[in-house]
């Protein structure tokens, strides 16, 4: 009898538990309780009452980069801890190697190693800008919340130039420290509980979607997703982000077109500087914010 023993290139790897993140929070997998999928690669859970996003490496359609990719975007997290309208990472979600070959004991420590299985977001109930800007009810109701906070905090009738002000400071702030997001898109917008925007998915690194793609970036990509996106110039990478930016403001003027206002134009006006053909043409996000104060 013969048998030939193979690695199986597409098993699901996960990370060991580097020493630079051990200053974040754990949760052991077995902690997470009511689970529920939001899509393939993301669970709504709780632990001790409070509820998360999880993000976990095992997925449906896995793929083995990406286990480096929530790697790249912990230690995205990582980065801009403490910097406003950028998500806040909660914590690790840790478990023993799943490979193992025998029982964890306390003689073979090595089988007891965490490993990353995922990590921990707040659950931002708001849901993202996406949601709201395809669903007119929700909209409205976002419009109504933002009213009622204005009787305490004076502001715009609509809260289209907060979200464009926020948005466009996270951006600032990824962009300053060299790291375009690649991903810019409503979906990747979510309100927290005090209706403020924040930027999620940060990574940089995990890929794109096309229908946000600036022409410029369309060309280089070219439907190609094993292109190494470090290897496209940085300021490429920034004109797309401010492109896809612009497409944002864009979709929220036109949800809130029946409202209207000045500030339903301005946005309007700043999306169109935002998106124009060259790239040359185009205003930065420091111009972006210098209209959208006035």
């Amino acid at each position: 009898m013969r048998c030939d023993i193979a690695v199986d290139n597409m098993r699901i790897r996960y990370p060991v538990l580097h020493k630079r993140h051990r200053a974040l929070p754990k949760f052991h997998f077995s902690c997470l309780t009511d689970t529920q999928a939001l899509d393939g690669a993301i669970h709504l859970v709780t632990v001790d009452g409070a509820k998360y996003i999880h993000k976990l490496i095992h997925r449906t359609s896995y793929y083995p980069p990406d286990s480096q990719h929530i790697i790249d975007e912990i230690d995205a997290y990582l980065q801009f801890r403490g910097t406003p309208h950028i998500a806040q990472i909660a914590g690790l979600v840790v478990s023993e190697y799943p490979y193992r070959t025998h029982p964890a004991t306390p003689e073979k420590p090595v089988n007891k190693a965490e490993v990353i299985v995922g990590f921990l977001l707040p659950f931002y109930a708001g849901g993202s800008l996406w949601s709201l800007t395809n669903n007119p009810m929700k909209f409205a109701e976002a419009m109504a919340k933002h009213r009622a906070q204005g009787r305490f905090f004076p502001g715009p009738q609509t809260p289209l130039l907060k979200w464009a002000r926020q948005i466009a400071a996270a951006l600032q702030s990824m962009h300053g420290a060299g790291k375009p997001h690649m991903d810019v898109k409503p979906a990747n917008v979510v309100l927290d509980g005090q209706n403020n925007a924040v930027l999620i998915d940060i990574s940089g690194l995990a890929g794109w979607t096309y229908e946000y793609l600036s022409p410029e970036m369309s060309e280089i990509v070219e439907d190609d997703r094993e292109i190494d996106i470090m290897a496209i110039p940085i300021h490429v990478r920034v004109q797309n982000d401010c492109w896809a930016y612009g497409m944002i403001l864009d979709a929220l003027a036109r949800a809130a077109a029946d409202i209207g206002g000045e500030d339903v134009e301005l946005v309007r006006g700043v999306a169109a500087c935002m998106m124009r053909c060259k790239a040359e043409a185009r205003i930065s996000l420091e111009d972006a914010l210098a209209m959208l104060v006035q």
